[in-house]
């Protein structure tokens, strides 16, 4: 198992982009979107809920201290 190496260090990367990139959305696009949820259809607020969830949880922003 390769534990040190450009492609590690890549995949790692990519993982870190990600997490700062749910960490963005949960925290600027989540409270923008929200209050216009309930304008929606119920499968479609549905879905979108399940988008903000998903951020907050991607971002690691599910707990408080």
């Amino acid at each position: 198992m390769v534990q040190v190496g450009v492609p590690v260090l890549l995949d790692w990367s990519r993982h870190f982009f990600m997490l700062g990139y749910y960490t963005f959305l949960s925290t600027y696009a989540s409270p923008v979107v929200r209050p216009f949820l309930n304008a929606l259809p119920s499968k479609t607020r549905f879905k979108w809920k399940r988008h903000l969830e998903s951020w907050k949880y991607g971002a690691g922003l599910d707990y408080k201290l």
